[in-house]
């Protein structure tokens, strides 16, 4: 079972209009693995969901990224998402991500 997440936002302070990358690494036992169906949603400052749930694309063994494009009349400030995914017929939710938007 998947027992280590770590992630990264390539520009963690992002401008409105702009586009962020999130990358989320998967781990078992430290080595990379790759999960069942991840996917991700993204929620603005107010808790209003920015992005439907979307699937992540895979890099290479259990690195997997999504790239969102920001509307320039979006709301700025902290945003926050929640990768959903499978491992051993376990439905596992990380909901630590978080980037902000000015």
């Amino acid at each position: 079972m998947i027992d280590k997440i770590t992630w990264t936002v390539v520009n963690n302070v992002n401008d409105l209009g702009s586009a962020v990358r999130i990358k989320v690494n998967f781990y078992e036992d430290d080595v990379a693995t790759d999960p069942t169906d991840p996917t991700i949603k993204l929620f603005d400052p107010h808790a209003g969901t920015a992005q439907t749930t979307a699937a992540m694309t895979q890099v290479s063994t259990g690195v997997y990224e999504y790239n969102f494009q920001f509307s320039s009349s979006g709301l700025p400030g902290k945003y926050t998402s929640t990768v959903t995914f499978t491992s051993d017929s376990k439905t596992v939710k990380e909901d630590d991500i978080f980037f902000y938007v000015e």
